[in-house]
């Protein structure tokens, strides 16, 4: 997150801190995967860069 939020500013010269949701949203698809589901921490980790970067793109698309 803090290679995007600052590749956001060196090109814009505005500090873009909605980079941070996308992240936020793959902690909580790995907090309920390992807590409904029941998979391991390292098993949710793809679920999570999976997660946020969907997300990512529906929000750009939309």
């Amino acid at each position: 997150m803090a290679m995007s939020a600052t590749l956001a500013l060196s090109k814009t010269n505005v500090p873009n801190f909605a980079v941070a949701t996308f992240g936020t949203v793959g902690i909580y698809i790995a907090f309920t995967c390992i807590k409904l589901i029941g998979l391991g921490l390292y098993s949710s980790i793809p679920l999570c860069f999976i997660g946020g970067g969907l997300v990512g793109v529906l929000t750009y698309l939309l």
